[in-house]
């Protein structure tokens, strides 16, 4: 096999990175020959994701992360190598080959566990002794086509019929157990299922691979357990991580922009039977970090509907919590007529259920609702807990006018001066304020380190506008340059400019002499992929700027990186003219003292 006939190769080859950042980035928006958008990987204001599609390349200028498509897929799915290229090469339409030792992995063999696993509980749930789940399962509306589109299963009441099938099927007692399917016995080394008696429902990842399970037990006993079971966690199983149904509902969540999040299978698979396409499960849990920064790869748009009760309740105030923290618009919905949403469609059918999404209302509407709802106004002590629950979420309202709004209106409906709670949720806000300084001093943030950045923007304005390539060369004394690897870049662009232009920057001339391409040549790949992500810089901060405010920006560059070594110089001098004054050297503390008055005089000149 050449090196041009390996899947990684096809696959580049097949796969543009721009469109399968596109799956993940909606909002990517096309800049000049490049793409751009707010980094899906850390939180911005300001978008600094670049996507090159001449160069095949992406890189964010906010958190440092970048490389190829695979690299991409390997960071935005959290898998390894062997499971990116994976999935990339099911959307290329290759076929890895098995034996390829670059594909084979423990994840890869453990995803072939749980197919198997499926087809077998589907098989099950078909067969004469599958009888009394299929009736559960038909009598709560769903009907044949649907259980065998979401590949609905029964795992029989049996102790080792599953881990029997799957050894036939080649997988080894420590895969099975690995999987989470087989629990270990206390004494011993036998094992056995861990799903028996339950109607099966596979949980799939955002790429239709079957991570997991989830079951329900179809008649309870004493020793039956919980209602509801799911895998245990595993390589491939990480229920914070994983949506039920995202994989089915991604397209129809972007077309509609908007997620409609329930609380579990049943509900998600009546949704879609009923055409609620976009609904997805967090399997009966609140939202996670990881589960809504999944979502937000589809939409900003989130409406919430949990099971009437306590636990649903508390789900859905968590959940709200945690999307509201990554500026997602969040909406409630409320189901007055059934517990949940199966049980609203099967009573009064989907076009109800499509209702109730239509109806759902703003969170805060919603806090208002439920405060009221459950204290008396007429009583100071009900008073004060509607303000107890209400001013801490107006506190966290980003939208100073709707927190203007929610204030006059809690003052209205509470019959107090609206000061008196504005005082309260500044309180509030320096309480929260306060306890995230107190948080981030255990865990300080790294800044980046400003005399790399300029000379990193230097650097890369040569690169992209030779114009300004002659200036700084002349101008700037390489070993200038805060690190190594700099000096040593800057040094091999001042020997192509010398070997290959030669012509003075002040008449512009000999601009087209400057070959990018010639002078990746000679560079090694891990300096020709950072040479790309310097231009893909430059693209980014200065695509649509003329010439002279280039020019400008070069000198004030200069300036910057001058007056930074300057500084350093000093520092150093300093920490030397105490030395030698404590050994009392006469002739060395003279010559510092000249040294420093004239980094003084320089400081001066650099602004």
């Amino acid at each position: 096999m050449t090196f041009y006939d390996s899947p990684i190769e096809q696959i580049k080859q097949r796969l543009d990175v721009v469109d399968i950042v596109r799956e993940y980035v909606p909002n990517l928006a096309q800049v000049g020959s490049n793409w751009k958008a707010r980094c899906p990987f850390h939180n911005e204001k300001t978008p600094s994701f670049m996507v090159s599609a001449e160069k095949q390349i992406w890189h964010c200028f906010g958190c440092s992360k970048g490389g190829d498509v695979i690299e991409f897929v390997k960071e935005i799915e959290g898998v390894e190598f062997p499971e990116a290229l994976r999935i990339l090469a099911q959307k290329a339409g290759i076929v890895l080959k098995r034996q390829d030792p670059k594909i084979i992995s423990v994840r890869t063999r453990l995803l072939d566990l749980m197919n198997n696993a499926v087809d077998f509980f589907v098989s099950k749930l078909n067969s004469s002794n599958g009888k009394p789940a299929r009736k559960y399962l038909t009598d709560r509306g769903l009907t044949f086509e649907t259980l065998k589109e979401w590949r609905v299963g029964w795992a029989p009441d049996s102790w080792d019929e599953l881990g029997v099938y799957l050894r036939v099927k080649g997988f080894t007692d420590a895969q099975i157990l690995s999987s989470g399917l087989a629990v270990k016995k206390q004494s011993g080394t036998d094992y056995y299922d861990r799903f028996r008696g339950r109607i099966m429902f596979p949980i799939a990842d955002v790429n239709s691979n079957v991570a997991g399970f989830t079951g329900r037990i179809l008649v309870e006993t004493e020793k039956s357990g919980g209602k509801y079971i799911n895998t245990s966690q595993t390589q491939i199983y990480d229920k914070s991580r994983i949506i039920f149904g995202l994989d089915r509902a991604k397209q129809e969540i972007r077309k509609k922009d908007l997620a409609v999040v329930v609380e579990g299978q049943m509900d998600v698979i009546a949704s879609h039977q009923a055409g609620v396409i976009n609904a997805v499960a967090s399997s009966g849990t609140a939202l996670t970090s990881e589960q809504v920064k999944l979502l937000s790869r589809y939409t900003k748009n989130i409406a919430f509907s949990f099971d009437i009760d306590a636990a649903g309740e508390q789900a859905t105030k968590r959940g709200i919590e945690v999307a509201l923290s990554f500026g997602m618009n969040v909406k409630i919905i409320q189901i007055k007529e059934a517990k949940d949403p199966d049980e609203l469609i099967k009573n009064r059918g989907a076009r109800a259920w499509q209702q109730a999404i239509e109806d759902s209302q703003p969170v805060m509407k919603y806090y208002f609702s439920l405060a009221f709802s459950k204290n008396d106004t007429a009583k100071l002590d009900g008073r004060r807990e509607i303000a107890r629950q209400l001013l801490p979420q107006i506190a966290k309202l980003a939208d100073k006018i709707e927190q203007d709004f929610c204030l006059k209106e809690l003052a209205r409906r509470l019959g107090v001066e609206e000061a008196v709670l504005r005082e309260s949720v500044i309180k509030t806000e320096k309480r929260r304020v306060g306890a995230m300084i107190q948080k981030a001093g255990a865990f300080p943030l790294k800044l980046v380190d400003k005399d790399v950045q300029i000379a990193e923007r230097l650097l890369a304005l040569g690169l992209r506008f030779p114009q300004s390539l002659g200036i700084w060369l002349k101008k700037v004394d390489l070993a200038i340059f805060p690190e190594e690897r700099l000096k040593e870049f800057a040094k091999k662009l001042k020997m192509y400019y010398n070997e290959n232009i030669q012509i003075e920057p002040e008449n512009n001339q000999g601009v087209e002499l400057f070959n990018y391409n010639e002078f990746k040549k000679d560079l090694s790949e891990e300096t020709g992929d950072y040479s790309d992500v310097l231009v893909l810089l430059a693209e980014k901060e200065f695509l649509n700027e003329d010439i002279e405010v280039i020019m400008r920006e070069t000198e004030r560059l200069i300036r910057g990186l001058k007056r930074n070594w300057a500084v350093r110089q000093l520092k150093g001098i300093e920490q030397s003219l105490r030395r030698a004054e404590s050994e009392k050297q006469e002739d060395e503390i003279e010559r510092l003292s000249r040294r420093f008055n004239e980094l003084i005089n320089d400081l001066k000149n650099f602004g």
